[in-house]
């Protein structure tokens, strides 16, 4: 029942900057220190003179505050939610390809692209245009500035696509996770119409 204090350093990042801009960094650090604060033992990140709280950590992770300052695009879509270590593209693929012949309108967001980076967001199949990806991105960047925090690359993007899915009034979006788990970007949604998880590796 010992309290573990986990000391962050350069390997997930700068050192310097962990404790200040958890939405950046330690992300391996947090899930490990979940894994052992369900165990039992307490677990605090430490740096200096700086200590993190962990429910503080995952709490501000988790309440999505960005989504709020864009109007919650999220919350007026319908998911299929796609998770799983092997297979989760595939799965998102053939999902929406066969909710686009059946006459659905069908968002899917994946990761990561191929070729270029609009394939992550796509619509029936069609790859988001240049000017409203930049466009979005703008609107999604000013609204992150104007509340000054910082989140994940991953965590941008996914708002980005929730904002250009909601803007286009998709009927369905099939949205995978990016590296799954509770403080998973994606996890911000609520009540999917399906979740598919696939095969997990461990």
């Amino acid at each position: 029942q010992s309290a573990v204090f986990l000391t962050i350093t350069n390997i997930c990042g700068p050192g310097d900057n962990i404790v200040a801009q958890p939405y950046l960094y330690g992300g391996t650090f947090t899930m490990f220190a979940i894994t052992l604060r369900d165990m039992g033992i307490e677990v605090r990140f430490a740096k200096s003179d700086k200590v993190e709280d962990l429910e503080s950590l995952v709490d501000s992770r988790t309440k999505a505050i960005y989504l709020e300052n864009l109007g919650n695009p999220q919350d007026s879509l319908d998911f299929i939610h796609i998770a799983g270590t092997n297979g989760k593209g595939s799965v998102c693929a053939m999902t929406a390809s066969v909710l686009k012949k059946a006459g659905y309108k069908v968002g899917l967001y994946t990761s990561p692209f191929i070729e270029e980076f609009n394939e992550r967001m796509q619509i029936n199949g069609e790859n988001i245009p240049d000017i409203d990806l930049a466009e979005i991105a703008t609107i999604v960047k000013e609204a992150i500035h104007s509340l000054g925090i910082e989140i994940s690359v991953f965590a941008q993007i996914t708002a980005m696509a929730f904002l250009y899915f909601a803007r286009e009034k998709c009927d369905i979006v099939i949205l995978e996770t990016g590296m799954g788990g509770r403080l998973d970007a994606t996890n911000v949604i609520k009540n999917p119409k399906a979740v598919v998880i696939t095969k997990i590796g461990l």
